[in-house]
């Protein structure tokens, strides 16, 4: 799954990285560690709590020069994302969920089985929170650009 960020005043980025492109490299790399940090900060609040492990397992990255990522390195990440259609999950992979809930475990893989498994789209409710912030964090680092060309 792939969320975009739209980045307002990127003309005035573009200009001032023909002018000086080490220094707007530098205060752009920071912007997007920035804003990485708090998407991250956001989904971790979104996801389901059970053990807390999916919530611990989403983590930043840098992926070029100018680019990162947030990602939930999880094998179940996508089906609590994105929800699941009807079908038979295997017991084993639901046991510990359901022991811990108190309920037989067949009992779970039988609702699955009939109404698949809710979405909870955590990393778009953390874009749609934040949306205000990263823009914050760019539109500074792009006051930033400015005031260091004009001086």
């Amino acid at each position: 799954m792939n969320l975009s960020v739209k980045i307002t005043g990127l003309d005035k980025l573009l200009e001032a990285f023909k002018k000086a492109p080490g220094m707007v490299t530098a205060e752009v790399k920071v912007a997007i560690q920035r804003a990485l940090i708090v998407l991250q900060g956001s989904a971790r609040t979104f996801v389901p709590k059970d053990t807390s492990n999916l919530g611990s397992q989403i983590k930043t990255e840098m992926t070029g020069a100018l680019s990162g990522q947030v990602v939930a390195d999880t094998e179940y990440a996508l089906f609590v994302h994105e929800g699941t259609k009807p079908h038979w999950p295997p017991i084993a992979a639901i046991t510990p969920w359901a022991n811990r809930h108190g309920i037989p475990p067949f009992l779970v893989a039988r609702s699955i089985a009939t109404k698949g498994t809710k979405p909870h789209p955590f990393f778009q409710w953390a874009k749609e929170a934040t949306e205000n912030d990263v823009s914050g964090i760019f539109d500074s680092a792009i006051k930033n650009i400015v005031n260091k060309l004009a001086s």
